[in-house]
C-alpha cells in the first residue's frame, strides 16, 4: 500500500470519529433541557417552613449545580403513591437484586422487600417502625426511618444536605421519556460518586447509580407509579392492628 493511500485512509478515520464525537455532544446537549422552576426566598430555599413546604415566592431560575439543592427543597412530592422500586447491590462479579413494593400514605409507609434471604415487611407510622418477615405473626419495632430509607433508596435529605462542592452537575432533561432534573455528586465518606433523576412531574426519584471509582456499586429504578391513596388494609400489622388508622 502506498505512502499517500494509507495517509488518505487515516485521514479518513480520524474524520470520522471527529464527527462521530462532535454527534454525541450535539446529541447530549439537544436532551438537555432549559427548564425554569420557581423558588422560595433566598433565606429559606434549604430551610422549609413547617408541613415541609418552602416559604414565600421568589424568582424562577434553571437547574444549577448552585441552586439544585434549594430546587429539591421546592418540590413538592404526592401526599400519597405506590411503586415497584427495583435494587441492585454489586459486589466482585455479581449482583444481589431486590424489589420493593412500597406504599406511602397520609398517616404511615410500607414497604414489601423481596431479595436474596427472603421476603421482609417495614411498616413505618409515626414514631414507630414495625418489622416482620414472611410468615411471621410477630414483629419488632425500631425508631422510625423515611418511606425512601424503608424503600433502600437515596432520599431528599441526601441532596438537600449536600456541600455545594460535593455537586459536580446538575441540571433538566428528558429521561426515559420523561422530563426530570438530574443531580451528579460525592456522596459521604465513602466518596461514591451519585446521579439520580427526580421526576419534575411527580417530584419522585425515578432512578439512580452510585460508583466507587469506576466500579458500578448500587442502581435504582421504579415502575407501576399510581397517585391513588393506597387501600388502608395496606398498613396492616400481622395481628391485624393498624397504626396508621388508629392515629
Amino acid at each position: 500500500m502506498s505512502a499517500k493511500r494509507l495517509r488518505l485512509i487515516t485521514f479518513s478515520g480520524l474524520a470520522l470519529i471527529v464527527l462521530v464525537l462532535a454527534l454525541g455532544v450535539a446529541l447530549l446537549r439537544l436532551n438537555r433541557l432549559s427548564v425554569r422552576y420557581a423558588l422560595p426566598d433566598r433565606q429559606s430555599v434549604l430551610s422549609p417552613a413547617p408541613g415541609g413546604k418552602p416559604a414565600g415566592e421568589g424568582e424562577a431560575v434553571a437547574v444549577t449545580r448552585e441552586n439544585i439543592r434549594a430546587v429539591v427543597a421546592a418540590l413538592e412530592r404526592p401526599k400519597a403513591y405506590a411503586r415497584t422500586i427495583h435494587v441492585r447491590l454489586y459486589y466482585g462479579t455479581g449482583f444481589a437484586e431486590y424489589t420493593i413494593e412500597s406504599a406511602v400514605g397520609e398517616n404511615a409507609s410500607y414497604a414489601s422487600i423481596s431479595g436474596p434471604g427472603g421476603r421482609r415487611f417495614v411498616l413505618t407510622a409515626g414514631e414507630s417502625r414495625y418489622i416482620w418477615y414472611e410468615g411471621d405473626k410477630e414483629y419488632f419495632t425500631a425508631d422510625a426511618k423515611s418511606s425512601d430509607e424503608d424503600a433502600m433508596i437515596l432520599t431528599y435529605e441526601d441532596i438537600v444536605a449536600l456541600d455545594e462542592d460535593a455537586i459536580q452537575d446538575a441540571g433538566t432533561v428528558r429521561h426515559n421519556g420523561e422530563l426530570c432534573i438530574f443531580v451528579e455528586y460525592t456522596l459521604g465518606e465513602l466518596g461514591y460518586k451519585t446521579r439520580c433523576y427526580v421526576s419534575a412531574t411527580s417530584g419522585l426519584l425515578v432512578e439512580a447509580e452510585q460508583y466507587d471509582g469506576e466500579r458500578l456499586v448500587y442502581t435504582m429504578t421504579s415502575s407501576d407509579l399510581s397517585l391513588s391513596a393506597p387501600d388502608e388494609s395496606v398498613f396492616a400489622l400481622p395481628d391485624g392492628t393498624n397504626p396508621a388508622a388508629i392515629r
